[in-house]
């Protein structure tokens, strides 16, 4: 199965196009967009809205499309700068039949892979918080940013920060609660934020912004192959958009400001594959971490 990954597209009406563009001249799939998928609008009711139109404006006819011009699934999971109050839009595209959302449940193509997503990600000195969580279960909650709000019934909503994480379960709780009855090698998930410490979560600092709780996720149970997004200059400062944890292949392809940061693989044959929009063909190495 040739596939197409991308995240991150924070409303960018060309780097949609540029999908539609890809799916013609590479025959693809199934086409995963690992979240982020809308415009970031300031931290106040208009900016739902603006979400909401979006959906309505540019995604759906984006999806009608792609099922125009091609016979590719489109997978997608919301990430930390979509707003929760506008998933139930989406979720009216998927009973269309046009999208599908494998979060919180999984969804199973006709080759037999089953495609797990996981929206989450650790607390960011972002303002929303609809998708965040603490990490590892042990993890203090704490504050992260002077005005964090969630959206609730389609309204922003401050909360005390520290408060709302305890509440909620780590990402860690969350992964270990997944009913994985398959084996590793049938299934391909779609997360959101990348591994702790690997080449795929880089800041520009070099900093390592990913998900412990996701690298050991990865690690006990081995995908076949896990695609992520979340931090846009990971691949420009590692030089690095797939590498293997164990035997897992797993991908960020990171995002640019003007042109289309996507990977592009065989499912089959990941590692002998793969591309890159921007990067090319780079050789997949074994993630190091600590």
């Amino acid at each position: 199965m040739n596939v197409l990954h991308t995240s991150d597209l924070h409303g960018c009406r060309q780097f949609y196009r540029e999908i539609i563009e890809s799916i013609e001249s590479r025959k693809i799939d199934a086409i995963f967009l690992g979240g982020d998928l809308l415009p970031r609008m300031g931290h106040d009711d208009t900016s739902v809205k603006i979400q909401k139109d979006y959906i309505r404006d540019e995604i759906h006819p984006f999806l009608l499309e792609v099922r125009e011009r091609s016979h590719a699934f489109v997978f997608t999971i919301p990430g930390n700068n979509d707003w929760a109050a506008v998933l139930p839009d989406l979720r009216k595209l998927e009973d269309a039949n046009l999208v599908i959302i494998p979060y919180p449940k999984s969804r199973c193509l006709n080759t037999g892979i089953r495609v797990l997503g996981y929206p989450y990600v650790p607390p960011t000195p972002f303002s929303p918080k609809d998708f965040e969580r603490r990490d590892e279960t042990q993890d203090a909650p704490r504050q992260t940013t002077r005005y964090p709000v969630i959206s609730l019934d389609g309204r922003i909503e401050a909360i005390d920060e520290a408060t709302y994480f305890d509440r909620h379960p780590a990402i860690e709780d969350d992964l270990a609660s997944l009913s994985l009855t398959e084996s590793g090698d049938e299934v391909i998930f779609l997360f959101h934020a990348p591994p702790y410490n690997t080449g795929l979560d880089r800041a520009y600092d070099e900093t390592p912004l990913g998900s412990r709780a996701i690298l050991h996720f990865i690690q006990q149970h081995q995908p076949r192959i896990t695609l992520h997004g979340h931090i846009h200059e990971s691949p420009a400062v590692t030089s690095v958009y797939g590498q293997k944890i164990g035997k897992t292949v797993a991908v960020n392809a990171g995002q640019s400001e003007r042109r289309l940061s996507a990977v592009i693989f065989d499912t089959d044959r990941p590692e002998e594959t793969m591309t890159h929009t921007i990067y090319g063909t780079l050789k997949i190495t074994e993630a190091k971490w600590s």
